[in-house]
């Protein structure tokens, strides 16, 4: 539809150019949600350029074109080229600070999150906290832009291992979310499970389970079995019965994860990385080893799908199939993955970092 309001308003000629505009701005972020990445970006490119010959390069209508494309650009996993795009959309935001503290704390936080995608995780706790400070300003403590914030925060506490205090700001994150929208909403029920894998790192198990188990059964209820994250939940509950040594709920779970996979339509995520990581890992200790191997190939496939082999959900995979690889007593095969797990360990982190140097 708004391809053929486009094509028309062109063949009328018209010159009313915020119409152009907006019809540019909807359709390359409908393209963008759809998937359409040449049609995405093509219509937000022409939306710039018209926007800035049109308003000048300090309008609001600029910087919120900006902001689309940083988020285009994070969602296609190329967040590096975002960053360029939220700094034009946050200078422009900065000066009109009074007029729209909203969309300048919401620039805010999407360029935390570019941030932590590229873990860089002081610039992006830097910006998170930028986001809550002025939240907390115009829509106060207990509402949803605040709880969305402390979510945020506490998830890259989480990955800086902080975990006490991750746990912390999500808990906070859940409680107001509780207060101001109930507890089945699909935002209590997202934070529930980074609660569960939070307590999952900090080997609180028990307390992993019970965050995991509400978080999932909230989210199935809203959207159904076969839902990206309801699997989640359930490959995250195969983790835990995993590390607590009950592998029959592990294998229960994990095949509830699986399935799900047979029944959406974009199966290639990392969610089914870890899902297959973890199938593998439960295989593996059940003493069903070629079967194990062929979930930790499943996973390295969809890594390499996704992510062209650059990222660290790889190196997980590569050090199980060491592990597998040495309990068939095939030691060459054993080789070859650690010396991939080094490789790319390099890659990623370069020869002088600790994650490196322990690996």
């Amino acid at each position: 539809n708004f391809q053929k309001a486009l094509t028309e308003e062109e063949k009328d000629g018209s010159q009313d150019k915020q119409l152009k505009l907006n019809i540019l701005f909807n359709l390359g972020s409908v393209a963008s949600v759809l998937g359409l990445v040449t049609q995405s970006q093509s219509a937000l490119n022409d939306a710039l350029k018209l926007a800035v010959s049109e308003f000048g390069e300090n309008s609001p209508d600029v910087a919120k074109i900006h902001n689309t494309l940083g988020l285009m650009l994070v969602d296609q996993g190329r967040p590096h080229e975002s960053f360029s795009h939220f700094d034009k959309c946050i200078k422009i935001f900065e000066s009109q600070k009074d007029e729209d503290p909203e969309s300048l704390a919401n620039a805010y936080n999407n360029a935390g999150r570019a941030y932590e995608t590229t873990s860089q995780f002081d610039a992006a706790l830097e910006y998170y906290n930028k986001a809550l400070e002025l939240r907390r300003t115009f829509v106060g403590e207990e509402s949803f832009p605040v709880a969305n914030s402390y979510n945020n925060i506490g998830m890259v506490l989480f990955n800086k291992g902080e975990m006490d205090k991750a746990i912390d700001f999500l808990t906070k994150s859940v409680n107001i979310m509780t207060k101001v929208q109930g507890e089945q909403n699909q935002y209590v029920g997202a934070t529930y499970l980074n609660l569960g894998e939070v307590h999952i790192a900090a080997k609180k198990i028990d307390q992993a389970i019970e965050y995991l188990t509400k978080g999932t059964k909230i989210l199935s209820a809203l959207y159904g079995e076969n839902h990206m994250d309801v699997a989640l939940g359930y490959q995250n509950l195969a983790l835990a019965y995993f590390i607590k040594k009950d592998i029959t709920a592990a294998s229960t779970m994990i095949e509830k994860a699986l399935k799900i996979r047979e029944n959406i339509q974009n199966p290639e995520t990392p969610t089914f990385v870890k899902a297959y990581s973890t199938y593998g890992q439960i295989l593996l200790a059940k003493g069903e080893t070629d079967k194990g191997i062929e979930a930790l190939l499943n996973a390295e496939k969809i890594c390499n799908n996704i992510f062209k082999g650059k990222t660290g959900y790889l190196l997980d995979v590569y050090y199980v199939l060491v592990e597998a690889y040495l309990a068939k007593k095939d030691p060459k095969k054993a080789i070859e993955y650690a010396e991939k797990a080094q490789d790319l360990c390099l890659g990623l982190y370069g020869p002088s970092h600790q994650f490196t140097q322990a690996r």
